[in-house]
């Protein structure tokens, strides 16, 4: 965990003092000309976490489920999810050849390459030189690595991302070591710094800071002085450095032990900051974007699922890096057309169903349903092999029913149903009914009690859940672990024991599995 450690007070001072230089020695202009090439966006990423990481008191928001970053599970979900984002790789902190990091960096090439996902390393380089010379790690790395098929490349050459250069040395001590690994040239490095003399050795710079050193620091002035300071090098030098802006939601290491001094604590303001981080990343025209960060939460600045905000900064992401690579959000469907004047939601770029948003309003909104993950589109049902006019969400799907009168016009798809039937289709093992205070539903013969009956009561009962389907049971969920869940017929019910209430009981993400398997349409499903 050397990364998060060494991030002081004082480099931060450093990098605030030294980008003060640049911007008071450059010009202020208008927005680049347009940049041609294969626009990324890349985020760092981290695996150093157990489940025992996210219940000692140290991070200001926790994962949806704790995870432990050794499972292939759980890496399995995090390329998922990413990928799914519009992240093109993953930039994954690396100290040294046989150390822990090394052995997870090989685990995540092999399971990006079956997801068609890319990979790069951040080199932390203060611990890769304490496990020797750092020009013959970085030989050994590149050896063992650069050829995997997941392996990051630009233009076809290997991209290595590094931290700290100052720890090593400056520029001129970076040039020998550049010499002896890549003498041809035959790589693109990028370097953390706000120090321009290393635009003589690295091919871009990166600001794992994203540029927001302080609470009152202009971002949008930060990345437009940067982007001219690397187009008057190249003008210079007749060179093709590349500019690269980078983006966080939020920073916030006021609870990290020990304490860090004046620890940085920027809030998200609801996703507000993240929103002008990558309005300005996009408006400088970078050749690439990076995220700080996909999971590091002792510093707050993660965008993977959490507790309180769920798959919003996600969402955010796949959206602005749709507009940062210039695609199109999906069109609608023209037969969804009386879909059209409900609320939009900027976090996915998804407005909701008009119809339907007084349902979702009136039975619990954002906490019960989450967003909006689609347009409204017309789709056959699995269970009656009728169409109707759709909408995903997060956790649900909404379908319009015009045939019924309010509130019957808007129903949800049996998607509990549907996933239980798949993953057990002679019913769950190892059953136990919860008789807790429960309460038994004779139409399907099973228990629903203690918290579950709790959040079913609460969260629109029948008409939103269904009945239960399942009594409670043990399931191994996408992220390696294994909890208690009760699966209803709109519905998959979980407990997570390391949350308090009422975030110990969570809602399966059905609709977003179901959206991302694209099945739910198989007319002989239930």
């Amino acid at each position: 965990m050397e990364h998060r450690v060494r991030k002081s007070v004082v480099h931060m001072i450093g990098c605030v003092l030294a980008l003060g230089a640049v911007i008071g020695a450059l010009p202020a202009g208008a927005a680049p000309a347009s940049q041609a090439g294969n626009k990324l966006v890349l985020a760092f990423y981290y695996m150093w976490y157990s489940p025992a990481d996210f219940t000692n008191g140290q991070m200001l928001d926790v994962p949806t489920a704790p995870y432990d970053s050794g499972q292939a599970a759980t890496i399995e979900r995090q390329v998922k999810e990413a990928s799914k984002a519009g992240i093109d790789a993953f930039i994954a902190s690396w100290s040294g050849l046989d150390t822990p990091s090394d052995a997870s960096l090989a685990q995540l090439l092999d399971i990006a390459a079956k997801g068609n996902f890319k990979v790069t390393v951040y080199v932390e380089t203060g611990a890769v030189m304490q496990r020797g010379d750092l020009t013959a790690q970085l030989q050994g790395m590149l050896g063992k690595y650069a050829s995997n098929p997941a392996f990051l490349k630009w233009e076809g050459k290997p991209v290595v991302f590094f931290w700290s250069p100052q720890s090593f040395g400056g520029a001129a001590q970076w040039q020998a070591v550049r010499q002896a690994v890549d003498p041809g040239n035959g790589q693109v490095w990028s370097v953390d710094t706000t120090d321009a003399s290393y635009l003589d050795v690295f091919d871009t710079i990166h600001l794992f800071s994203a540029g927001k050193w302080q609470a009152d620091t202009d971002v949008a002035q930060v990345d437009a002085q940067w982007r001219a300071q690397v187009d008057d090098y190249n003008k210079q030098h007749g060179t093709q450095r590349l500019w690269t802006a980078g983006v966080t939601p939020g920073w916030d290491e006021s609870r990290i032990q020990p304490p860090r001094a004046n620890p940085k604590a920027f809030p998200r303001r609801d996703g507000a900051l993240y929103s002008e981080e990558w309005q300005a990343a996009i408006a400088s025209n970078p050749a690439w974007v990076t995220i700080t960060s996909y999971n590091e939460w002792y510093e707050g600045t993660e965008i993977e699922p959490a507790v309180s905000f769920g798959t919003k900064y996600l969402d955010m992401t796949a959206d602005y890096a749709r507009q940062f690579k210039g695609n199109p959000p999906p069109a609608p469907n023209p037969a969804a057309g009386s879909c059209a004047g409900g609320t939009l939601f900027p976090e996915t770029g998804f407005a909701i169903c008009a119809p339907m948003e007084s349902y979702w309003q009136q039975y619990g909104g954002l906490q019960q349903f989450g967003y909006p993950i689609s347009d409204a589109l017309d789709e056959k049902s699995g269970l009656d092999g009728n169409w109707y006019t759709v909408q995903y969400f997060e956790r649900a799907v909404f379908e319009l029913h015009p045939e019924n009168p309010p509130p019957y016009n808007v129903l949800l798809s049996q998607l509990g149903t549907f996933q239980y039937k798949k993953a057990y289709p002679d019913g769950a093992p190892d059953q136990k009914q919860n008789q807790e205070a429960g309460q038994l539903f004779p139409e399907t013969g099973k228990w629903v009690g203690g918290a579950f009956l709790q959040r079913w009561q609460n969260n629109g009962g029948l008409f939103v859940n269904g009945y239960p389907i399942s009594d409670e049971f043990q399931e191994k969920l996408a992220d390696g672990n294994t909890y208690t869940v009760q699966y209803f017929e709109r519905a998959r019910f979980e407990f997570h024991p390391e949350n308090a209430a009422p975030y110990n009981v969570l809602l399966g993400a059905l609709g977003r599995l179901a959206w991302d398997e694209n099945q739910w349409t198989q007319p002989d499903c239930c």
